[in-house]
């Protein structure tokens, strides 16, 4: 009997295990729904792979994610996967030193994809901004920093998708002289730019974040343009987060 329950303790920590690695980021209420666990069994399995490694706790409140020590049960722990884990640490320090919130982002088919992010905790609230919230491509900081860094094929991949799409960045996507401009401006500054574009209240600042010659995601700033002007904004955010990725990406490597 008592082999019975440790058995059963175990699926049930694979449970919560796989589905945690499914949602990417996810509080004990959802784990509850997805598992169909009792929160307090979901709470008591996070705990344990805790301990052991294989969770840790998101910077959202009450969040969890899987840790790179997946990659060791499976192949479900992809490089996009380890960029974010690894920026974890370096979104705190970032808003240590510039107050502003800032997040790291994925592409998601025509958006990019929130991962991890300091709205929330920053003292300065900017808007609501939570791990999974899509943002444009074309308008965003981070989404122009991907397409201009990320390799052509890929790019042509997000263009041409988006442009079948009935939106403000689709219809961007389809004027071929604008997605080149802005390519080559941020090509040429080293680091996108969105000033009131997506929002006409913000303002940000993003630079890719590489690995194994790919580019697996990006890291922004987000200020108020009636606060910051955009060359004071350049001035003072590129810096920092120059320093963040080149940590980050230094932290993928050594893990």
């Amino acid at each position: 009997m008592e082999k019975y329950k440790q058995v059963r303790a175990i699926k049930r920590g694979l449970d919560v295990l796989v589905a945690l690695n499914q949602e990417r980021s996810a509080n004990v209420a959802t784990l509850s729904k997805h598992t169909g666990l009792h929160r307090t069994t979901v709470y008591r399995a996070l705990e344990t792979l805790e301990g052991l490694g294989f969770v840790r706790r998101g910077l959202v409140k009450d969040s969890y994610r899987v840790t790179s020590l997946v990659r060791t049960l499976s192949e479900g722990f992809d490089d996009s996967e380890r960029v974010v884990h690894a920026a974890s640490l370096q979104l705190t320090e970032l808003l240590k030193e510039v107050v502003w919130p800032s997040s790291v982002a994925t592409p998601g088919q025509d958006a990019m994809v929130i991962r991890e992010t300091t709205h929330g905790r920053s003292e300065l609230f900017v808007h609501d901004v939570t791990v999974g919230t899509r943002s444009p491509i074309v308008r965003t900081a981070m989404g122009r920093a991907y397409l201009a860094y990320c390799d052509e094929r890929e790019r042509r991949e997000i263009l041409t998708h988006l442009a079948r799409t009935d939106s403000a960045d689709g219809a961007l996507a389809r004027d071929t002289r604008y997605v080149n401009r802005i390519i080559e401006t941020t090509r040429r500054n080293g680091y996108g730019l969105s000033f009131g574009e997506a929002d006409s209240r913000l303002g940000s600042v993003a630079l890719p974040i590489q690995f194994k010659e790919r580019v697996m995601g990006c890291i922004n700033v987000v200020f108020f343009t009636s606060a910051i002007p955009q060359q004071t904004a350049v001035r003072k955010f590129v810096p920092a987060l120059t320093r963040a990725v080149a940590a980050i990406e230094r932290n993928v490597v050594q893990h």
